[in-house]
């Protein structure tokens, strides 16, 4: 539970250094080519779906 909840600000944090203009350019390529794949990954997981999720 505390990984999947550290997960998730690690993702918030990204949305939101992402959002931020004063944001250097390689903070988004950073995240579009590290962090999305692996987040996607992290979606169509079995531990995020069905039972898991109740």
């Amino acid at each position: 539970d505390s990984d999947l909840h550290m997960t998730a600000l690690a993702l918030e944090l990204c949305c939101t250094m992402m959002a931020n203009r004063k944001s250097s350019q390689n903070v988004g390529f950073a995240v579009r080519t590290k962090v999305l794949p692996q987040a996607l990954i992290l979606v169509r997981s079995s531990l995020l779906q069905g039972q898991a999720l109740q």
